[in-house]
């Protein structure tokens, strides 16, 4: 399995166009809105670790297409 840590996720979110700091990624996290993460251990500090596929599929659910009227 791959996984990769909270700075890579932000990078990759950002390759994608949604940019995002890890820091922001943090923040979002710890308030339920950012994407499905993993934790090492189960210690409260344990680290926090990303699937690549749920963070582009969670940069996926943040895209809002507007239509215009025509």
């Amino acid at each position: 399995m791959n996984i990769i840590d909270t700075v890579e996720a932000a990078d990759l979110a950002t390759s994608q166009g949604f940019p995002i700091t890890a820091r922001t990624l943090e923040r979002y996290r710890q308030n339920g809105r950012g994407p499905v993460h993993l934790k090492l251990g189960s210690a409260p500090n344990a680290p926090a670790r990303y699937r690549p596929s749920d963070v582009l599929e969670w940069v996926q659910a943040q895209i809002i297409e507007v239509q215009t009227a025509a």
